[in-house]
């Protein structure tokens, strides 16, 4: 993908707007926002991502510069797949794998585990595959951090003094909800039965991965959750 390709966002919902820039942001891209089209595109914008009244007074675009049109009832997995081939024309020759691999490479994560052990295995084994990760001991931290920084993706252990996996969950699911940004939330757990795995989906993780795993099915069932920023279960 190539970085730093600069882009103008015209979605005159705030809400909209917030998403794709946080969507064009984790792709690499330098966005700078406009309310409408009438200050003009600027010659060093690469590619314009706008509501269809708003590309309707898009004109004097650079040469080369690429003008996409979407629309907010658009479902938000599909946008975020085009933003990404508009951005990186030879995105759409790459394999599913080297879109997983890409994902985990470029993925910000925060990791959530009271046992300093396991957490800097982890912690290593994320680096190794190319993520940067930031790690925390406890809830308190960890929400600290969620809400002061870009995350892809917030991975926590389920069994925690005090508040654990689950309930962590519930509150980061809130904040990203209300918040509009978008990231993977995950549940660590060495408890692997049934019941776990539906008291932390319902608490709004979207991926439950056994501590058990072997690295590399902790790397695809991770990186299959990044792939596309989607909720993969």
């Amino acid at each position: 993908m190539t970085a730093r390709v600069r882009v103008l966002v015209a979605a005159g919902s705030g809400t909209l707007g917030l998403r794709l820039r946080l969507m064009l942001e984790a792709e690499g891209a330098e966005v700078s926002m406009v309310t409408d089209m009438v200050a003009g595109v600027g010659s060093d914008v690469q590619l314009v991502v706008a509501t269809p009244g708003q590309a309707a007074m898009a004109g004097g675009l650079a040469p080369g510069a690429v003008l996409m049109e979407v629309d907010e009832c658009e479902d938000w997995d599909a946008m975020r797949r085009r933003l990404a081939a508009a951005l990186s024309p030879q995105a759409a020759t790459l394999s599913e794998a080297d879109h997983m691999n890409a994902a985990l490479a470029r993925a910000r994560i925060l990791l959530v585990d009271d046992s300093a052990t396991y957490r800097e295995f982890l912690r290593l084994e994320l680096t190794r595959l190319g993520a940067k990760v930031t790690a925390c001991a406890n809830a308190e931290d960890a929400l600290t951090q969620l809400r002061q920084g870009e995350w892809d993706c917030m991975l926590v252990d389920l069994v925690m003094p005090g508040v654990d996996g689950a309930q962590l969950c519930g509150r980061a699911a809130r904040l990203r909800r209300d918040s509009g940004r978008s990231f993977v939330l995950g549940v660590l757990s060495s408890r692997e039965g049934k019941a776990d795995l539906i008291r932390s989906l319902e608490a709004g993780a979207d991926v439950f991965i056994g501590k058990s795993l072997d690295t590399a099915l902790f790397r695809v069932k991770l990186g299959a959750a990044l792939r596309y920023g989607g909720l993969n279960k």
